[in-house]
């Protein structure tokens, strides 16, 4: 009984390993990305976890340009809040939280990516009675945009 078990455990996984199943999260990156620089604000969500994606797809993160076969520039990140709604007391009820990034993939010798904007955006309710569960909503929308745009990234670096 207990062999039977183990055998059929082993089928599955060679069945789900053969049909090329990754679990989400992990990315093959190309062989030229291998050793990568990733340029940024070293405090930046995004670069931190570009570097953390990057890792677990077996590639070295190097800490200079010169001994990289790839850079990737983070530039222009931006997040900020815009009024969607006002109630007719004239207070808001609902905000917007957007989250704006710009990257570029280069090798030594080409731009293997233009530069590339990703924008997301995400709505919730502000309730005046509730603030500071209402910026904790707001702090956790901002935390899963940046692991999406994160994730955004690295489907494109893969693509290239």
């Amino acid at each position: 009984m207990k062999s039977a078990i183990s055998i059929l455990c082993l089928g599955v996984l060679t069945a789900v390993a053969g049909c090329g199943f990754h679990l989400r999260g992990q990315y093959t990156v190309p062989e030229a990305m291998a050793i990568t620089f990733v340029e940024g604000d070293p405090r930046s969500q995004i670069v931190i976890g570009l570097k953390r994606n990057l890792r677990s797809s077996e590639a070295q993160i190097v800490a200079g340009k010169e001994e990289a076969t790839a850079v990737i520039k983070i530039f222009d990140e931006r997040t900020g809040r815009r009024v969607v709604s006002v109630g007719s007391d004239g207070a808001v009820t609902e905000y917007e939280v957007y989250y704006t990034v710009s990257f570029q993939l280069a090798y030594p010798d080409e731009d293997a990516l233009p530069p590339q904007t990703l924008r997301l955006s995400r709505d919730y309710v502000f309730d005046s009675a509730g603030v500071l569960s209402s910026a904790d909503e707001e702090q956790t929308l901002r935390s899963e945009m940046q692991r999406d745009l994160v994730r955004q990234i690295m489907q494109r670096l893969r693509s290239t």
